[in-house]
């Protein structure tokens, strides 16, 4: 198994992008656009990771990766009736770490 095998990219195979810990966002190769993830992540960690590479060309990119999965529209609601990370974690299909975060700089904890 190369380090190859541990990015997932689901429309076509890149057998010889690099693999990083986190994330990569490749703005061009072969022609095409490419965000990888880790294959070995959890899905709500891969989730995270494609919307901060979304955002490195937007603004701050954690900023931007918590907004597209966390907007403050709804997250802010949904605290009012359920102020738990754990409830709340698995409705925006982020990570419980992710979540915590979110609340802080929404400060809502």
């Amino acid at each position: 198994m190369s380090e190859a095998d541990d990015v997932v990219e689901p429309w076509r195979a890149f057998p010889r992008l690099p693999v990083a810990d986190r994330g990569l966002a490749d703005t061009e190769f072969l022609g095409w656009a490419a965000i990888g993830v880790n294959k070995k992540h959890s899905a709500v960690r891969q989730r995270f990771t494609i919307a901060h590479e979304l955002g490195q060309s937007e603004r701050g990119a954690n900023d931007f990766a918590a907004e597209l999965l966390m907007p403050s529209d709804f997250v802010r609601p949904a605290f009012e009736k359920s102020p738990s990370v754990s409830a709340l974690a698995p409705t925006f299909e982020v990570s419980e770490l992710a979540m915590g975060y979110r609340l802080l700089n929404l400060g809502l904890r």
